[in-house]
């Protein structure tokens, strides 16, 4: 029930209500698949900011939750490529090259 209503709330574009969803769903479920779409989200929420927000403690916050998310998502399912992959994406958006090297090296 809780995935449907935080696509409700994607739709009618009430992110606040759609992120809380989605982290809710995130700590309370073991599935990467959860982990995913919270930090998905909250990257999304990330890339909205302005220059000086995505600096600032805000930003960095986001961040670090989204990093964590991430993470824990290879931690609950470290057999399943599209994990790793969707983190080292995530990592190349940022241009953390060396890092996402390192990841694909870790997931080897």
């Amino acid at each position: 029930m809780s995935r449907l209503a935080w696509r409700v709330a994607w739709q009618r574009q009430q992110y606040d209500r759609d992120l809380g969803l989605t982290r809710d769903l995130a700590t309370q479920t073991p599935n990467s698949r959860d982990q995913i779409w919270n930090a998905l989200l909250l990257f999304a929420r990330f890339q909205n900011l302005s220059e000086a927000q995505k600096h600032s403690d805000q930003g960095k916050a986001l961040l670090s939750e989204v990093e964590t998310l991430y993470r824990t998502a290879i931690d609950q399912d470290p057999e399943n490529p599209s994990v790793w992959l969707v983190y080292v994406v995530h990592l190349a958006r940022l241009w953390h090259i060396e890092e996402a090297e390192a990841v694909i090296r870790e997931a080897r």
